[in-house]
């Protein structure tokens, strides 16, 4: 049986991809952390640094730039995190944590001895502290840790022998008190009384969380949702149109202010989901949707996308408002079944 055509980019009225040319933007630049209040966003470029970016009535423009002796350190940097009043903290891997606080900065105070473990992620829990996610290496094989570093007391860290449970680089604080890890094994959780405990049992690779809604989301070796009451369960829908070996796996997600989901996968591909998690669309490079795509950062008061590449730039996607009870057709109408079944059913 012969597949039916993709939708083209025409008959996706809700949605709209615009690539952002901004002259002072190392094309490597990807979306690293939005900060709620004032609606400024940290770029960063494993090469060229730091960018801080603002918007107003004229479009993007970049606030501020930190890049190597400027005052970063030679380095490859990860990713950067936006701390309390005008800190921002900067992983360079193989090396441990920046603080940048206006145009100075310096270095993260290590507190634990030995040899530097891989720094692979941070989450700030606002008016106590950061937690540091770091795995093991061969000149660190115990490194594998959750590390709280609080604004006042003592720090402290969790060790995670097993590096499958070790932390792969997403981290969110959810609760007063802890911190949410993506792992191979799963989504694990690590409080401030030393305590870890395993939430889910698939591999994950991005965490989210609605900071406006709550909502919160995992996706890796499936997509999950959290439910107070049921722990993380599956999102199950149908993907038309594509193969599974041409959408490759899922990498990042955001649900935003209405509820909808928007799936960003390996394949360079983009999957939309309704406030209900059907299907709405399915999204590339027809629609703009750049092959390279790796990073989604939502900004919660325009509910719109940031879509960082790597490699070729920034996209920004906007999804109106649409009046839809199923996913779309070629003829942008709704539709009740599919064709080909999905990958993760």
């Amino acid at each position: 049986m012969t597949a039916p055509a993709q939708i083209p980019a025409s008959a996706v009225p809700s949605v709209e991809v615009h690539q952002l040319f901004l002259p002072d933007v190392p094309e490597t630049a990807i979306p690293s952390d939005m900060r709620d209040e004032g609606g400024s966003v940290l770029l960063t470029s494993a090469t060229d640094g730091i960018v801080e970016l603002r918007r107003n009535a004229d479009g993007w423009w970049v606030s501020r730039r930190w890049t190597i002796g400027d005052p970063l350190p030679a380095g490859a940097f990860g990713m950067a995190l936006y701390g309390e009043g005008d800190l921002v903290f900067v992983i360079v891997h193989s090396q441990g944590v920046f603080k940048l606080q206006g145009r100075s900065g310096t270095w993260v105070e290590w507190p634990h001895s030995g040899p530097m473990p891989l720094v692979v992620g941070m989450a700030l829990q606002r008016g106590r502290g950061l937690w540091v996610g770091t795995g093991a290496t061969i000149g660190a094989p115990n490194g594998g840790a959750a590390h709280f570093l609080p604004t006042q007391g003592e720090p402290f860290r969790i060790r995670i022998v097993d590096r499958q449970v070790q932390p792969g680089g997403s981290m969110l604080v959810k609760e007063s008190e802890s911190v949410w890890m993506a792992t191979r094994s799963g989504v694990v959780q690590a409080d401030t009384w030393g305590r870890l405990r395993l939430l889910s049992t698939l591999r994950v690779q991005t965490l989210f969380r609605n900071t406006k809604t709550g909502e919160t989301a995992a996706v890796g070796a499936s997509i999950q949702r959290w439910s107070e009451s049921e722990g993380f369960v599956p999102v199950i829908f149908e993907v038309p149109f594509r193969e599974p070996h041409e959408m490759g796996h899922p990498i990042d997600v955001v649900v935003d202010n209405q509820g909808r989901w928007t799936i960003l996968y390996s394949g360079g591909k983009v999957v939309l989901l309704n406030a209900q998690r059907q299907f709405e669309a399915l999204l590339d490079a027809e629609h703009g949707i750049e092959p390279t795509s790796r990073k989604l950062l939502h900004l919660p008061d325009t509910d719109e996308i940031l879509i960082g590449t790597g490699n070729r730039g920034l996209s920004l996607l906007t999804r109106r408002a649409a009046n839809l009870s199923g996913p779309l057709t070629q003829t942008g109408k709704p539709s009740a079944s599919h064709p080909l079944p999905h990958h993760f059913r």
